[in-house]
C-alpha cells in the first residue's frame, strides 16, 4: 500500500496544528475563514492523493499535479498568516 499525503505524519501533524488552533478562536469572520481554509486544505490534499494514484495507473506525467501543489501550498501559507497573525494579537 502506498503512503499518501492525507496520511502522513506530517500533514496530519498540520491538521491538528490548525485544528488546535481553530479551537482557541473566537467565533467570529476569522474563525470562519480559517475552517473554510483548513477545509480547502485537506480537499486539495485528497485531489493531489487522487492523482498522483491515477498517475501511478495510468503512467503520465506528473506535470499535472503542479497546479494541485500550489494551491496546497497557498493555502498552507494563508493559514500559517492566520495563525501567526492571531498569536500576535494575543500577546
Amino acid at each position: 500500500m502506498q503512503q499518501t499525503i492525507r496520511k502522513s505524519n506530517s500533514f496530519q501533524n498540520d491538521v491538528q496544528r490548525y485544528s488546535d488552533f481553530l479551537v482557541k478562536m473566537e467565533d467570529g469572520p476569522a474563525k470562519s475563514e480559517v475552517q473554510k481554509l483548513l477545509s480547502n486544505l485537506i480537499n486539495e490534499v485528497k485531489k493531489m492523493d487522487e492523482l498522483h494514484n491515477e498517475l501511478i495507473y495510468t503512467r503520465q506525467m506528473a506535470s499535472i499535479g503542479t497546479e494541485f501543489r500550489e494551491k496546497i501550498n497557498n493555502i498552507r501559507k494563508q493559514l500559517d498568516y492566520k495563525l501567526r497573525e492571531s498569536q500576535s494579537s494575543l500577546k
